[in-house]
């Protein structure tokens, strides 16, 4: 990964409160990582989100997240102390999806007509250009998902010798007003600055890697409540990121035509792959692997064979991440929690 893995301790314990913000629930948790071992998932609670009468969706996020957040200290500190010998926790890692959040790829290059030394400084010049901002949005990261060094990616490059440089970074832009009430919850819950936001594409780009290292080309297909985020991992790198929402959410299939607008979008510039990791709730998982696998998007792809579809679960994260006595799977912490545990090696 890239200067992110910095914001966390690297061979040491440490105490990680996990918040997952989706369109239609908030997931919540308490993260022990110490070296040398899987990190501990000691808590677990996702709630859903549902307005009240004249309440806005950011108020219901914000009210949603202060009565989890309250769960989380009142029955998850208990769990975390006894496991870490402290109720206290070092940072607050934030994972909002879409439609709060939207994530662009880009690349920036360095091209010199002799062979240069490809230094942090170069790499940190590279991430201070500024992405677009779209209206309304914050940027809430920036992370390097590869860097291809004379054509070739190479996954430890600083300190490397080339001509040319591409820089793959991805952009992650949250919703203003509900990052700024997210962080001013969290900020009140747990007494601390440290709140990291983190993109979701690239969480699960890196879970994934970890997961299924053999694995290079692919499309990941998140689906939650009307928002549908596909991303293109083409030769092992995060190339392409496409979110479109169910505009017929009312629609019992309105979500596959939403998928199929972000696969149309992709094709403009690569082919498909037949792979596809499906990430959704455990309710609708094997309906929509079916659907997929039946879906009509032969005339998207270069092959006529259809599409391999595998359903991203918790019982993958075994080898990852364990869980506490009586903790509940779920699968967007256990994304996390593989997320936070890469970069820590």
């Amino acid at each position: 990964m890239t200067w992110f893995g910095k914001l966390f301790k690297k061979n040491n314990a440490e105490s990680v409160a996990l918040i997952e913000v989706g369109p239609d629930s908030i997931a919540g948790g308490f993260l022990y990582t110490k070296d040398g071992h899987p990190p501990l998932l000691v808590y677990a609670n996702r709630s859903p989100i549902a307005p009240t009468e004249g309440e806005d969706r950011i108020g219901a996020v914000a009210r949603t997240l202060s009565v989890l957040g309250e769960g989380l200290i009142r029955d998850g500190a208990p769990l975390l102390m006894r496991a870490a010998g402290s109720g206290r926790i070092d940072t607050v890692l934030v994972s909002v999806k879409a439609p709060w959040q939207e994530t662009r790829v880009r690349s920036e290059k360095i091209e010199r007509t002799e062979p240069f030394q490809f230094t942090r400084t170069l790499l940190n010049t590279a991430l201070a250009k500024s992405a677009e901002t779209p209206p309304g949005r914050l940027l809430a990261d920036e992370i390097v998902v590869g860097t291809i060094l004379d054509g070739y990616e190479t996954r430890a490059s600083l300190g490397k010798r080339a001509s040319r440089v591409s820089i793959l970074i991805l952009s992650s832009f949250i919703d203003q007003p509900l990052s700024e009430a997210i962080a001013a919850n969290l900020r009140k819950l747990f007494h601390t600055e440290s709140i990291r936001f983190v993109a979701a594409a690239a969480l699960r780009y890196e879970a994934l890697r970890a997961l299924f290292p053999h694995e290079e080309d692919y499309l990941m297909v998140d689906v939650a409540g009307d928002a549908i985020v596909t991303a293109l991992v083409r030769r092992g790198l995060l190339s392409a990121v496409e979110h479109a929402v169910s505009a017929t959410p009312q629609e019992k299939d309105g979500w596959l035509t939403a998928l199929k607008a972000t696969l149309e979008a992709i094709t403009k510039r690569y082919p498909l792959p037949r792979k596809f990791f499906l990430i959704t709730g455990e309710a609708e998982r094997a309906s929509f692997k079916e659907k997929i696998e039946l879906a009509p998007f032969t005339s998207l792809r270069l092959s006529e064979e259809p599409p391999m579809v595998i359903s991203v679960a918790p019982a993958q994260f075994t080898e990852q991440v364990t869980l506490g006595d009586a903790v509940p799977a779920d699968l967007g912490l256990e994304l996390m929690a593989t997320f936070l545990r890469k970069l820590k090696e």
